[in-house]
């Protein structure tokens, strides 16, 4: 039986920052391994509800995604060093002790699979040489 799956691929991309001067260069890559996901969905209009679902789980607005020219969606949050995205009143409150903060531009890339288990008729036309153990 094949069923649909939706795999997000993450890119961070990191910046010092701060609310008076903005962003600085140069920027650096973050670590978003903890990020990938894939999900069985029923059709290609759940994808959009998935990345909600799997961003809202990790803590990130999903109140702003933008389309970008190369099939990605990209959103962009504040995060302090320990990688917490913080709201407004957080980022005040963590300018005003002078601990680091960082502008961090999320890009995600999607892959629609259409995903089966391989009986073993078709693994025999696959590898024709194989030893059969059956």
């Amino acid at each position: 039986m094949k069923k649909l799956q939706v795999k997000f691929d993450f890119v961070k991309t990191v910046s010092d920052w701060n609310p008076q001067e903005g962003a600085s260069m140069p920027m650096r890559d973050g670590h978003t391994d903890h990020l990938e996901a894939t999900y069985d969905i029923k059709s290609k209009t759940d994808v959009k509800q998935a990345l909600i679902d799997h961003l809202e789980k990790h803590g990130f607005p999903t109140d702003y995604l933008a389309l970008n020219d190369n099939g990605t969606i990209c959103f962009n949050v504040i995060e302090n060093a320990n990688c917490d995205v913080l709201d407004d009143k957080e980022i005040s409150y963590t300018h005003a002790i002078g601990e680091s903060m960082f502008l961090c531009d999320y890009n995600i890339g999607f892959e629609i699979m259409e995903v089966y288990t391989v009986e073993t008729e078709e693994l025999e036309g696959l590898f024709p040489g194989a030893e059969k153990l059956y």
